[in-house]
């Protein structure tokens, strides 16, 4: 069995691959085997983890293609891939790592459709983990390879994933943004206590947010019986 067949049916063997390439070294980026593709697609198209690692090890290029321009980031974006949504996002990982000098191009075309990974999640997996694995990790939402193509925001938009392509950075921001209007209620609600000097910073408040101009003898005030 070729050592494409084997590395998509996850039977290939670290020691196997170097004995392999020992002697034909060109082999470990080569087209070939009953599945035709590189040993490194093979591997992402059965959603095999570990022997993903092998072809990494030894050297492989991440970015070589097999037939119709279609990489290994392609693969594991794909519907076809045999991985839960836990093993792409690990095995994703692995392909950009550059743990041996070379990096998956999370930008690039993944195939002859000019697709970049992202834009084949979207359009394709609809897998909101794996999504949020690329956004993470830094895809462009906005890159484009042809001028009429859909970048991968439009795209979410359309299929209704926009959420995903939210960073956690941007969530975090968002979060940071709820919890200060939150406390400028609170404060809103204290101002009812008739403390002027909590007035005056409520005030303020309201006047960063809304642009509004607030006086002192504009805030209600709590009866005296009630205070």
């Amino acid at each position: 069995m070729s050592i494409q067949d084997c590395a998509y049916d996850g039977s290939l063997t670290l020691s196997q691959l170097k004995r392999h390439i020992s002697t034909n070294r060109s082999s470990l980026n080569a087209i070939g085997g009953n599945i035709d593709l590189t040993p490194l697609c093979a591997a992402c198209l059965g959603g095999h983890l570990d022997v993903v690692k092998h072809p990494l090890f030894c050297g492989a290029d991440p970015n070589v293609p097999s037939s119709h321009d279609c990489t290994p980031l392609f693969f594991i974006t794909d519907p076809r891939c045999k991985a839960s949504s836990v093993a792409r996002r690990a095995i994703i990982h692995e392909l950009i790592s550059g743990k041996n000098g070379l990096k998956a191009d999370l930008d690039e075309p993944c195939d002859d459709d000019k697709n970049t990974p992202l834009m084949n999640v979207i359009i394709q997996l609809k897998d909101k983990e794996v999504i949020q694995e690329l956004v993470e990790n830094g895809a462009s939402l906005t890159v484009k390879h042809y001028p009429n193509q859909k970048s991968a925001k439009e795209l979410g938009e359309e299929h209704d994933l926009a959420g995903s392509l939210v960073s956690k950075e941007e969530r975090g921001m968002a979060w940071a943004k709820i919890i200060e209007l939150a406390v400028s209620f609170v404060l809103l609600v204290i101002a009812y206590v008739n403390n002027k000097t909590v007035d005056r910073v409520v005030g303020g408040i309201v006047k960063g947010y809304y642009n509004l101009s607030v006086k002192e003898e504009d805030v209600p005030k709590v009866p005296d019986c009630i205070s």
